[in-house]
C-alpha cells in the first residue's frame, strides 16, 4: 500500500529519466535532512544477476519513481549522482549488483535494516542474535493495515517460484500493475520506518549520537563486502546480526 498521497511514475526514457533526477535533487531549502530511499527489483539479483528496477522517493517529494533498467541499461545511471544521503532496507544485493554490474561505487548509504538492529540493541542488555526482514519490520513499527499486505502477497505471487511466479516477470514490459504497487510501497514506507525507528533508541544508549556512528560504519562495512570478489550473498549467514 502506498499513500493516497503519492504518484507513482515509471521513467523508461532519457527525458524521463531526466524528470526524476530533477525531481530527485530539487528539493526546498527548508528540507532539514534531505534523503533518498532506495530500492533495486530484479532477477537473481547479485553481480550474476540482472537489475530491473531501481525505486526511488525523496523525502521532499510525492513521486514514487520506477527506474526502468530493462529498458534503458547503462545508460539510466549516465548522469551525476546526489551528494545527499541514501537510505537502503539491506543494502548489500542492491550494492552487489550496482558495482559489479554497472560500476556504481555508493557513499553516504544508511542501511535501515542496521537502524532497527541498533534500535532493539539499544532497549536490551540481552543480544539480538538475528536480522529482521523488511516485511516484519514494516508490520511491527509502521502497522500498515490489510492492503499494504494484499498488494505485497499479489507482488509476490508473480515472482516467486514457489508461488508458480518467476522473477523474469520484472522484465516483462509492460511491467505488471501488481509489480508496479509491489515495487512502489515498500520504497514509499522506507523513509516513514528510519523516522519511527529514530524514536525509538533505549535506555541502553549512551547517546543516539554514538549509535549514529556505529550505524555508519555498519553500513560503509557492507558497501564494502559487497564489492569483495569473495562476497558469498546467500546463506544463513545473511540473517545472523553484525556486529555493531
Amino acid at each position: 500500500m502506498t499513500s493516497s498521497q503519492t504518484i507513482t511514475r515509471i521513467a523508461d526514457t532519457l527525458a524521463l529519466v531526466a524528470d526524476c533526477i530533477n525531481d530527485l535533487t530539487s528539493y526546498p531549502l527548508t528540507t532539514l535532512q534531505p534523503c533518498i530511499a532506495v530500492d533495486l527489483e530484479g532477477v537473481q539479483l547479485s553481480r550474476l544477476g540482472r537489475v530491473c528496477l531501481v525505486q526511488m522517493k525523496a523525502n521532499h517529494s510525492r513521486i514514487i519513481w520506477l527506474l526502468d533498467i530493462t529498458a534503458l541499461g547503462q545508460m539510466a545511471f549516465d548522469h551525476p549522482s546526489s551528494d545527499g544521503m541514501t537510505i537502503f532496507f539491506d543494502v548489500r544485493r542492491d550494492a552487489e549488483a550496482l558495482y559489479h554490474i554497472y560500476g556504481i561505487d555508493m557513499n553516504n548509504v544508511c542501511d535501515i535494516q542496521i537502524v532497527e538492529l541498533a534500535v532493539r540493541k539499544s532497549n536490551s542488555r540481552n543480544q539480538a542474535p538475528f536480522l529482521n526482514g523488511l516485511a516484519r519490520c514494516i508490520t511491527d513499527y509502521l502497522h500498515p493495515g490489510d492492503q499494504w499486505t494484499q498488494v505485497k502477497e499479489r507482488g509476490v505471487a508473480l515472482f516467486s517460484p514457489s508461488q508458480g511466479g518467476s522473477y523474469e516477470a520484472f522484465e516483462q514490459r509492460p511491467l505488471h500493475p501488481a509489480l508496479v504497487e509491489y515495487s512502489a510501497q515498500d520504497v514509499a514506507l522506507l523513509a516513514a520506518l528510519e523516522a519511527n525507528l529514530m524514536l525509538r533508541f533505549g535506555r541502553f544508549a549512551a547517546n543516539r549520537f554514538s549509535w549514529g556512528y556505529r550505524i555508519q560504519v555498519a553500513s560503509e562495512k557492507r558497501l564494502l563486502e559487497a564489492q569483495s570478489p569473495f562476497y558469498d550473498e546467500d546463506g544463513r549467514h545473511r540473517a545472523l546480526a553484525p556486529v555493531i
